[in-house]
């Protein structure tokens, strides 16, 4: 992780769906993400990104 990408905020998670809620700005990859294959893929951002999960504690 590099500590200069932080972006504060919230989400909510629908189904397999993440909605970021950002504090201030929204980074390039996106607020929209799908969680499939062991993977969060943002899928709304100005290029697809990635990030494989490896330690799941998210809780509705």
């Amino acid at each position: 992780m590099r500590d200069n990408d932080v972006y504060k905020g919230n989400y909510e998670l629908k189904n397999d769906t993440l909605y970021f809620k950002y504090n201030d700005s929204i980074p390039k990859a996106g607020s929209k993400a799908i969680i499939q294959n062991g993977y969060v893929s943002y899928i709304n951002g100005t290029y697809p990104e990635s990030v494989q999960i490896k330690l799941n504690k998210i809780k509705q």
